[in-house]
């Protein structure tokens, strides 16, 4: 994922904010052009349903965020499509939370 979801510069204008503001797609590619991962932003950070991809177009997990922290639940699959590991973020103090520390 891209170490910074924000724009070059700041919004300045009641306008400029309000599109900051937008939820808008956003789409990440590994090197080779496949997609990694698929959601959205909001404000430059992270927002509503996103799901990551493996190199192989395989879905390998899917989940949420809310002002740029994971959110809710949280589930992993293999390759097959199966799931294999489900979890519900409680508290992300950070923007991403993957471990047991913060799930039920």
């Amino acid at each position: 994922m891209p170490k910074k979801l924000s724009p070059k510069k700041k919004p300045a204008t009641k306008a400029e904010k309000a599109a900051f503001a937008k939820k808008k797609a956003y789409t990440h590619k590994h090197a080779d052009g496949t997609v990694w991962a698929k959601g959205f932003t909001q404000g430059g950070k992270m927002a509503g349903f996103w799901k990551w991809y493996r190199k192989d177009g395989s879905l390998m997990r899917t989940g949420s965020f809310k002002d740029g922290k994971q959110v809710g639940e949280w589930t992993t699959y293999d390759k097959k499509g199966r799931v294999v590991r489900k979890m519900t973020v409680k508290d992300c103090p950070t923007e991403i939370c993957l471990d047991d520390d913060h799930g039920a």
